[in-house]
C-alpha cells in the first residue's frame, strides 16, 4: 500500500518526476513498516490486499439495496491510496457501501503515480478516483476531450497541508500565523521536490506572510523517510506535509509538532479557502452514466458518514492501513480533523462549487500550469455536480 500525495511541479519551477515522488510515499510507509507491492516495469495496479476481493453487489449476494441503488449490478473500478484522505475508500469496501448501491467494485487499485491514474482513467480502464484537484485541472487542459477527467465532487473541500518542525523552541499553537512563518526565517525547510506542490504552498505561505521566499532554505528531500531521518538529526528544521495523517506520522516519527496548519482559522483566506480532493471520472464517463457517478457519490457519503459516527473504529482503520498500527494518536488527530473541519466543509454529495473551482484555476494560471482561459468551471463539473 502507499500513501499516495502526488504534488505537481509548477512550469515556473525546476520539474520534478512524478514517479520520483511518488517512490518517495511508498518509501515513507515502509519506513513505517508497511509493505508495498513491487511496481516495476510491467506492473500497471497493486491491489489493496486488506479489501474484500469478491467485488459482489448485495444484488448478486441477497442482500438489501439502498432505495436509491442501481438498478442493476455494475462494475465500477475504483482507484485509491493509503492515508486518511483517501480512508472514505476504506471504509465504503469494508462496510459494504458500494455493494448497497449496486456497484460491483473489485479490489480498490493504487496506481503507481497520479500520472498513471490519469492514463488509466483516460483509457477506461479505471472508472474513478479521487486525486489533487490541482493535478485534476491541469490533466483537463491538457488531455484529449472526452478523455480528460472532470471534477464530480469535491471530498477533502479544505487545504490539507502543514507545516512540521522538528525539536527546538517555536511558537506557540496559538501564535499569528504571521508570527509563525516568521521563525522559519533562516531555516531549513524540506518539501517533496523544488517545484512540487508542497513548494509552492510553502512559497504562498511565506508570500501571505509577507517574508521573500530567498529567506528560507527550501530543501527538495524527494522522500519522506530522508526529510524524518534529516530533521531527527537537526540537519533539517521543518517539512511541508500534503495532509493532516502524513504531516502528523512525520512529527510523531521526528519528535517534533505542526507550527502551521494551513485550513486552520487564522491562516489568511489565500490559503485557507484552497481545496485538496476532487473526486474525477472520464468527460464522456460522466455525460453518458450519470446514474452510476451518483451512486458512487452516495457510497462515499455513506463512508464519510461511517467515520462520523465511528470514529475510534475510524482512527483504527486509518492506523492499521496506513500506519502499520504504529500511530494511533496520529490517526485518533487526523479523524478528529476531519470531522471538525473537512466533513463539515463538504457540500451533500460532495457537489462541486464556483467559486472553489474558480479560485484553484486561477492559482494554476498564476503559478503557470495551464494557460488563461483554458478550463471553465461549466466544462470541468457535469451540471450534476455543481452546487446549487
Amino acid at each position: 500500500m502507499k500513501f499516495s500525495f502526488d504534488l505537481l511541479p509548477s512550469a515556473r519551477r525546476p520539474h520534478v518526476s512524478v514517479a520520483g515522488v511518488n517512490s518517495s510515499r511508498r518509501d515513507f510507509m515502509k519506513f513505517v513498516g508497511v509493505g508495498v507491492a513491487a511496481v516495476g516495469a510491467g506492473t500497471v495496479l497493486a491491489g489493496c490486499s486488506d479489501t474484500s476481493s469478491s467485488g459482489q453487489t448485495v444484488a448478486e449476494t441477497g442482500g438489501v439495496l439502498a432505495s436509491n441503488a442501481l438498478a442493476e449490478p455494475t462494475k465500477f473500478v475504483v482507484g485509491s491510496a493509503a492515508g486518511d484522505n483517501f480512508l472514505i475508500d476504506v471504509v465504503n469496501k469494508e462496510q459494504g457501501n458500494f455493494a448497497s448501491y449496486n456497484l460491483s467494485v473489485p479490489d480498490l487499485l493504487f496506481p503507481s503515480s497520479s500520472v498513471q491514474a490519469n492514463q488509466l482513467l483516460a483509457s477506461g480502464a479505471l472508472g474513478g478516483c479521487m486525486t489533487d484537484i490541482t493535478l485534476a485541472i491541469n490533466a483537463f487542459a491538457n488531455s484529449t476531450p472526452g478523455q480528460r477527467p472532470v471534477v464530480v465532487g469535491l471530498r477533502v473541500p479544505v487545504n490539507t497541508y502543514s507545516v512540521v518542525v522538528g525539536k527546538g523552541s517555536w511558537p506557540a499553537e496559538s501564535a499569528s500565523f504571521e508570527d509563525k512563518m516568521n521563525a522559519l526565517r533562516g531555516k531549513r525547510i524540506g518539501v517533496t521536490a523544488l517545484g512540487a506542490g508542497a513548494d509552492q504552498q510553502l512559497i504562498m505561505a511565506l508570500e501571505a506572510a509577507g517574508i521573500p521566499e530567498r529567506d528560507v532554505t527550501r530543501i527538495g528531500v524527494g522522500q519522506i523517510s530522508p526529510a524524518i531521518a534529516q530533521m531527527s538529526a537537526g540537519r533539517l528544521d521543518g517539512y511541508v506535509g500534503y495532509s493532516r495523517g502524513a504531516s502528523l506520522a512525520v512529527a510523531h516519527q521526528a519528535k517534533g509538532s505542526l507550527l502551521a496548519n494551513f485550513a486552520d482559522p487564522g491562516t489568511p483566506e489565500t490559503l485557507r479557502n484552497q481545496v485538496v480532493g476532487a473526486v474525477v471520472v472520464r468527460e464522456d464517463f460522466a455525460r453518458s452514466n450519470p446514474e452510476v457517478v451518483k451512486a458512487w457519490l452516495a457510497a462515499q457519503e455513506e463512508g464519510q458518514s461511517w467515520i462520523e459516527a465511528n470514529p475510534e473504529a475510524a482512527a483504527a482503520l486509518l492506523n492499521k492501513n496506513s500506519f502499520d498500527g504504529k500511530m494511533q494518536e496520529p490517526a485518533n488527530q487526523s479523524i478528529r480533523f476531519f470531522r471538525e473541519t473537512v466533513f463539515p466543509s463538504a457540500k451533500p454529495m460532495f457537489q462541486v462549487p464556483r467559486d472553489s473551482i474558480e479560485l484553484m484555476v486561477g492559482l494554476a494560471e498564476k503559478q503557470g500550469l495551464i494557460a488563461p482561459g483554458t478550463v471553465h468551471y461549466e466544462d470541468l463539473v457535469p451540471d450534476y455536480a455543481r452546487a446549487q
